[in-house]
């Protein structure tokens, strides 16, 4: 896909979102004066199933790919290995979670 053309894909996918929606209020793109058509959207999939795996993955909004040919994995984390705590510095994904945003402030924002 040409950068033209991907530019104008996240204009309209931008254009198309209602920026009031709550599930963005916290979305660096919403951040003071920021302007979100500077921000390419990637999801955060997750079907529900109940397996023994976490997987986190990631996947452009804008591709018209297949999800099998779109989507990258992050990680996947055996669920056995998760501890969940109220004490921040004991739970386990709030450290994948806390790795896994350092790295992509460093792929996208230099």
């Amino acid at each position: 896909m040409r950068l033209s053309s991907c530019h104008i894909r996240v204009e309209q996918f931008w254009e198309e979102r209602d920026l009031l929606d709550p599930k963005l209020r916290k979305a660096a793109a919403m951040e003071g004066g920021n302007d979100p058509s500077e921000f390419l959207p990637l999801a955060l999939p997750g079907d529900g199933a109940q397996t023994w795996i976490n997987v986190i993955s990631m996947q452009p909004c804008l591709s018209s790919s297949s999800v099998s040919k779109s989507q990258m994995l992050l990680i996947p984390i055996p669920k056995a290995a998760v501890n969940t705590s109220e004490k921040l510095e004991e739970d386990t994904m709030r450290h994948i979670w806390k790795a896994l945003v350092w790295g992509c402030k460093h792929i996208f924002g230099g």
